[in-house]
């Protein structure tokens, strides 16, 4: 179909009744219209191809995007695992030496203490004796 005039830009109403047969304006191609040639059929075999040859390419490219989804997915999975089980392992033992050490620190205060007092009651209870045998002999 081949237009030589270009389409007005209002139409109105009556225009639609209006009997275009004699018209100049409009030429049709009637070599293609209603019959099914050789190479309309060349033209749908080789559209179908092609069709057929997008959506194997789209279906390939779909299983690339979903494969590696798969693998980024698993990865962040088995890297999360992984931090985790370190994370875990190097708390626990930080712990256990922080709990050895909290011990021992509070163990050796205690003993200092212990040998603090013991010393000073020492000191003490000899003073108390010394001062007791100085009264006795005056």
């Amino acid at each position: 179909l081949t237009v030589n005039n270009q389409y007005p830009t209002q139409m109105n109403v009556n225009d639609f009744n209006k009997d275009y047969s004699d018209d100049d304006s409009v030429s049709v191609d009637l070599s293609s219209t209603g019959t099914n040639t050789e190479s309309d059929r060349q033209a749908k075999s080789d559209e179908r191809d092609e069709t057929k040859e997008v959506q194997r390419l789209a279906s390939s490219e779909t299983a690339h995007i979903r494969f590696w989804r798969l693998v980024v997915v698993a990865l962040l999975l088995v890297s999360g695992a992984v931090l985790s089980t370190f994370t875990y392992v190097f708390l626990n033992g930080e712990e256990k030496d922080d709990y050895v050490d909290a011990y021992y620190l509070f163990a050796n205060t205690v003993r200092d203490i212990t040998r603090f007092r013991a010393g000073n009651m020492f000191e003490a209870y000899q003073g108390l004796g010394e001062t007791l045998t100085a009264h006795a002999t005056n």
